[in-house]
């Protein structure tokens, strides 16, 4: 009989890019074979990603006597020399950098392109784009502002703040941001949580969807 593979699905179903990958998941194990999946959920601001070592993915790895992992993956040393001295098959989407020694799921350039192409085929003249300090939202501004330029435009583009805000006082920031922008206005978002945060902050400006900011959000990811 057939091994049954245990992969650690390091997803949130809650964001659609997740499910996506989720889905590709479920759908290739059909064809594969014996296949059990085990969800960890990332918690992007509590560890693994932050510095609190507490339960570890390795510690979980181990328990499981997993046969992969596919997900978000912290940048932690003890982990990926674990992973690459077991050849343990990771597959990863990155954070910020690209992780060395695993299959990095990469963000296609597309996604900042089409969504320039879209909302200059819509008549737009100004341009905005609110991003994160991810790595996927940096590739999408960089593609983003790059085919508005090459149009004859120029892109406005939010300014991170380098401190950790609380919501309100963040919400208000982007609001002030918003209302000086020339309108109307087509703003790509880097993904869905900006998106929640840019129509938040628009109706705390009192600014009209989408007749003055025309919030633009593309989850495709490759």
């Amino acid at each position: 009989m057939e091994k049954t593979r245990r992969i650690i699905l390091m997803l949130d179903s809650s964001r659609a890019v997740d499910r996506g990958v989720i889905q590709g998941l479920v759908e290739y194990s059909h064809l594969r074979g014996n296949w059990s999946f085990y969800r960890m959920l990332p918690l992007f601001q509590t560890y693994p990603f932050s510095k609190r070592q507490t339960d570890t993915i390795l510690q979980r790895l181990k328990k499981l006597d997993a046969d992969g992992i596919v997900g978000y993956l912290p940048d932690e040393p003890s982990l990926l020399k674990n992973i690459r001295q077991r050849n343990f098959p990771t597959v990863t989407i990155p954070l910020q950098e690209l992780i060395d020694g695993v299959i990095n799921i990469r963000q296609g350039i597309e996604v900042g392109i089409v969504g320039a192409e879209h909302l200059l085929n819509r008549g737009f003249k100004n341009f905005a784009f609110c991003g994160g300090k991810n790595r996927w939202s940096r590739v999408r501004w960089k593609h983003f502002n790059r085919r508005i330029e090459q149009a004859g435009f120029t892109v406005r583009q939010y300014p991170l703040s380098k401190e950790l805000k609380k919501r309100d006082a963040e919400l208000k920031r982007l609001a002030d941001w918003l209302t000086k922008l020339p309108k109307p206005v087509g703003l790509m978002v880097c993904n869905d949580e900006r998106s929640s945060d840019v129509v938040d902050a628009c109706h705390l400006a009192g600014l009209q969807i989408p007749d003055q900011v025309a919030i633009l959000e593309l989850i495709t990811m490759k």
